[in-house]
């Protein structure tokens, strides 16, 4: 099968730019003249890949995205747990994100509360602390990439959403005196209305999610500021872009390797 032929079972793939098709014919290139871990590389990119098989296989790296060909409740990566000894009550979430539609970028949920989520519209960029929301006006589904993070902590509620770099808005008394249950299902690219389920098109994500990193303390403007610098830059000290490939029991999305963000 020719890597054209692949190309065609890729729902959405017509969004691509110029470099990212080039991207996909190099990784088919290497699929079909190198060895069996360059094949597995290569068909990452093109097919949807369930379960965590290919751990054995891949080192771990923090060079690939997720993608989302469409809005649709069949595709999401799943993760269990929080790897804390703990309940968390400080925290910071970044990710890098390509998009032109609304959606959710990550979801974190115990048996009731939505405890994290971060998602996008047209017009608010959005977090939610066990089930209560705060929002940001920013415009950022242009299909480029942008890198959106949050904070927050619990003992005075105080919570910022960054954009770009930026803080975009920031307040007190979200959840204050409240914590974030250690043990819970994580899901990239879909809102969890049930757990590690209830998902709906109108939430899922559709597009690129590259480098998501969680941390259990709150990292300050500068340090928010800095990553937003660099594709690449950061590292969760609860979880790691690398983990989310590694540690995850369920993968419904493309892989796409080496990653697109630039």
């Amino acid at each position: 099968m020719t890597w054209r032929t692949r190309l065609r079972a890729v729902k959405g793939f017509s969004k691509f730019t110029r470099l990212e098709m080039t991207k996909v014919v190099y990784l088919q290139t290497m699929m079909e003249e190198k060895t069996s871990t360059s094949l597995l590389i290569g068909w990452l990119f093109i097919g949807i890949f369930s379960g965590s098989a290919f751990t054995e296989v891949l080192p771990p790296t923090t060079d690939f995205d997720y993608y989302f060909p469409k809005k649709s409740p069949e595709y999401a990566v799943f993760l269990h747990d929080l790897p804390l000894e703990q309940d968390l009550t400080v925290l910071t979430a970044c990710a890098w994100i390509k998009t032109n539609y609304r959606g959710t970028v990550f979801s974190y949920t115990a048996v009731q509360d939505d405890d994290i989520i971060m998602n996008v519209t047209p017009n608010v960029v959005y977090m939610w602390i066990l089930s209560e929301s705060r929002g940001a006006s920013v415009k950022i589904l242009d299909y480029k990439w942008h890198h959106f993070c949050v904070t927050w902590q619990s003992s005075n509620g105080y919570w910022k959403i960054f954009v770009d770099g930026g803080y975009a808005n920031h307040g007190t008394g979200l959840k204050t005196g409240k914590t974030i249950p250690k043990t819970g299902s994580l899901v990239i690219g879909q809102d969890q209305d049930s757990y590690a389920g209830g998902f709906t098109a109108s939430d899922a994500f559709s597009g690129f999610i590259h480098n998501l990193n969680i941390w259990d303390t709150r990292l300050s403007n500068e340090e928010i500021n800095e990553l937003s610098k660099s594709c690449s830059a950061g590292e969760g000290n609860v979880y790691k872009w690398s983990d989310f490939l590694n540690e995850a029991y369920n993968i419904k999305a493309y892989v796409a390797m080496p990653s697109f963000c630039t």
